[in-house]
């Protein structure tokens, strides 16, 4: 039986917010996911952080491959399922309901490519509004999804080319989300479907964090609707 759902996170240097993400996703055993994680060159293995939690978790590594954009990449190149859930290390699933109607979403609408996350504290209180792929507080098409979490069509991701590596840090979701929009495929974000960033300033720069967060400008607009109703709301 094919996998539903494939999981990747990239991971540097970050043992204890790889630890959480990781034991986080003991929430979507239900959906026997495929479990991946890319060591972007940690000074300790991931497989030695990840001591205790390892137990069908895939630890990716490539010594040609710097930064967290060329490490997506190989993440999904190694996914085996249609829908592939990409995490920061310093990223944690709240509720496996959140996954679960991202993975509906998709799976209801084929013009949607991708399902942006909202950004919750760790005790799930949501980021402010300002901080959000958009402040709509219902489900709405948006320019892009912030890559601290998404969900994504694999095969879509790939006939695209993936992220654009010559971007180095920051910007690359814009970017692919931009040529999303160009092949005819929207970005959905999901407000309720809320996911835990816990920024960890360890192994990754912090430079041009900020600005990468906040939505391009553009106003939001209603999901994509089917029959008069929004597509989005037939899956709740």
């Amino acid at each position: 039986m094919t996998r539903r759902l494939s999981i990747g996170v990239t991971t540097r240097d970050r043992p204890e917010s790889l630890r959480a993400c990781v034991g986080s996703l003991a929430l979507l055993e239900h959906l026997d996911p495929q479990i991946l994680v890319f060591d972007d060159r940690s000074m300790v293995p991931a497989g030695e952080q990840l001591n205790g939690l390892g137990e069908g978790v895939r630890v990716l590594s490539d010594p040609g491959v710097t930064g967290y954009i060329g490490a997506r990449n190989r993440l999904v190149a190694a996914a085996e399922a249609d829908f592939v859930l990409l995490l920061d290390d310093d990223a944690r699933v709240l509720t496996a309901a959140a996954v679960d109607r991202a993975i509906r979403t998709l799976t209801h609408d084929p013009r949607i490519g991708a399902i942006a996350f909202a950004q919750a504290e760790a005790d799930g209180q949501p980021w402010p509004a300002a901080m959000q792929p958009s402040p709509a507080a219902r489900d709405v098409v948006v320019p892009s999804f912030i890559g601290f979490a998404h969900l994504l069509r694999r095969r879509i991701f790939q006939e695209l080319g993936g992220y654009r590596e010559s971007f180095g840090f920051y910007g690359e979701e814009k970017d692919f989300c931009l040529r999303l929009l160009e092949a005819g495929y929207l970005t959905v974000y999901l407000p309720d479907a809320r996911i835990a960033h816990v920024p960890d300033g360890g192994g990754r720069s912090q430079q041009g964090l900020y600005p990468c967060l906040r939505g391009t400008g553009s106003p939001p607009r209603p999901a994509p609707t089917t029959g008069g109703r929004s597509s989005t709301r037939l899956v709740q």
